[in-house]
């Protein structure tokens, strides 16, 4: 586990996931900006049968982007998906609801 936030934290590195004592952050801050007070949306994508997780507020930081862009790159591969989900990966989609 420790690896994957490694991982997560050099790929998407935020200034906000390092104290000020330059340490890094752990999976409560990651789970944190990823997930929560997010207003989302989750289907099935009918193409594909996988998981869509759809951002409605938007991407501020760029970090759903490089997400979505990571597991898409993963699709491509065929490393983006899960067995217990019934072989389902997951997509991302950004939509700013409140962009008019």
């Amino acid at each position: 586990m420790h690896t994957l936030v490694d991982l997560c934290g050099s790929i998407f590195y935020i200034p906000e996931w390092r104290t000020p004592e330059e340490w890094g952050c752990v999976l409560s801050t990651i789970r944190t900006n990823l997930f929560s007070n997010q207003n989302c949306e989750l289907s099935i994508n009918n193409k594909s049968g996988d998981f869509m997780l759809r951002y409605l507020d938007g991407d501020r930081k760029g970090i759903k982007k490089r997400l979505s862009k990571m597991l898409s790159q993963r699709k491509e591969m065929g490393l983006n998906n899960v067995p217990w989900w019934g072989d389902r990966g997951v997509q991302i989609e950004i939509q700013n609801q409140y962009d008019f």
